[in-house]
């Protein structure tokens, strides 16, 4: 549609007080971040209502699509309309992506290995329904991590790690599932918004030092507004950025263009690297180890998500479980009661191509650290302010 003729509809519905908005549309239309919804916001809505033409950037269909149907049409177009209305706008229409992060859109998913080449515990492929949620859209960088532990170790937060990072803007890593939940519960509370782990089931008191270890486990607040690890389910849905029946995020085949990992082509067929290359990424393979790579160093996923194949493992909220996939519930599995494991997502720069897989399972004794091991964490939609 031209930039003209959407303009004119766009005044009318913003005359008519666009009822057509939803009250349930409580993300942001303020696509440049500048805390307003205005003419620079409508130009980059208008490229992507173009049908078949529109843009294929990553934007047009995860930002524009306010209505998560999987098109930017006009029902889009009327809930963007209501926004565009100055001071009288919907308070629903104020920006609430919290910084750093990408929607992820609520759907379905066919969950677990489809090319059955792989471990059991990745069967059966089942399908999921995850509810819209907030993802980083890079692994936390060493920068960001201390950026929160001084904060938190003038808050209470008094046994915060110091981790390991190869460089400010390196993911940060020798973390532990348990470092990794207090430092989400650090950031929420830096940032104002409510932790999601507590130390009791009445989710009164919040974790904020020590191993809760043996039958004493963090409890989680799943409606706060603050951050948490990804569920095992969120963190797949998340890597395979909307494409369906692939074996990483990006197709079927990987080599170094794509991820920090270790390759051999002689044990997977689908790791294209040439022999020269089979061994760490030559790019990042310098000085001392960990050889990972800065975050956003490689193209994104479909949902604007960086590094989700190799870097560094990314602890994930769920305990462990290898026949949980037989008894996963349909509607935002949240992993298996207990364990004596959590699991970890998305390989590293020290493992092989199987492990970049978006189906491949890791899972480590939450007390476990190592210069393979970081953290991403999610926000949940409906919890934000």
């Amino acid at each position: 549609m031209p930039f003209l003729r959407c303009w004119l509809v766009l005044v009318a519905l913003v005359v008519l007080g666009a009822t057509a908005m939803p009250a349930s549309a409580s993300w942001s239309s303020d696509f440049d971040g500048d805390n307003d919804v205005d003419l620079a916001d409508f130009s980059t809505f208008a490229a992507c209502f173009n049908g078949p033409n529109r843009p294929t950037a990553v934007f047009c269909a995860v930002d524009a699509d306010l209505d998560s149907d999987g098109d930017v049409d006009l029902a889009d177009f009327a809930i963007f309309a209501a926004c565009f209305n100055g001071p009288n706008r919907p308070p629903a229409c104020e920006p609430d992506v919290p910084s750093g992060m990408v929607r992820i859109p609520a759907g379905e998913f066919q969950m677990g290995d489809t090319f059955s080449e792989r471990d059991t515990d990745e069967l059966p492929v089942h399908a999921v329904w995850v509810s819209a949620f907030y993802m980083d859209r890079y692994e936390v960088t060493k920068q960001l991590w201390d950026t929160v532990r001084a904060w938190g170790l003038s808050n209470g937060y008094y046994d915060l790690t110091t981790g390991g990072g190869k460089a400010a803007d390196h993911p940060v890593q020798a973390v532990n599932w348990y470092d990794c939940v207090k430092w989400a519960n650090a950031r929420s509370q830096k940032e104002g918004r409510t932790p999601c782990y507590y130390t009791d089931a009445g989710l009164t008191v919040v974790y904020m030092t020590g191993e809760l270890t043996g039958l004493f486990q963090p409890h989680v607040k799943w409606d706060a507004n603050g951050y948490r690890l990804p569920t095992e389910a969120e963190w797949e849905k998340a890597a395979r950025g909307g494409a369906a029946g692939e074996r990483f995020p990006h197709g079927d085949l990987i080599n170094h263009d794509h991820a920090n990992y270790t390759a051999n082509g002689s044990a997977y067929v689908y790791d294209t690297s040439p022999y020269t290359t089979w061994t760490y990424h030559p790019t990042f393979a310098v000085g001392n180890t960990p050889y990972t790579s800065p975050v956003g160093f490689f193209a994104p996923n479909g949902y604007g998500l960086y590094d989700m194949p190799g870097n560094v493992w990314e602890w994930c909220n769920d305990w462990y479980g290898s026949t949980y996939y037989s008894s996963s519930p349909y509607d935002n599995p949240t992993g298996p009661a207990t364990g004596s494991s959590r699991v970890l997502r998305g390989g590293s720069w020290n493992y092989y191509a199987n492990s970049c897989r978006v189906a491949d399972r890791n899972h480590l004794h939450p007390d476990s650290l190592g210069s393979y091991g970081g953290v991403r964490v999610v926000c949940s939609v409906g919890g934000v302010d």
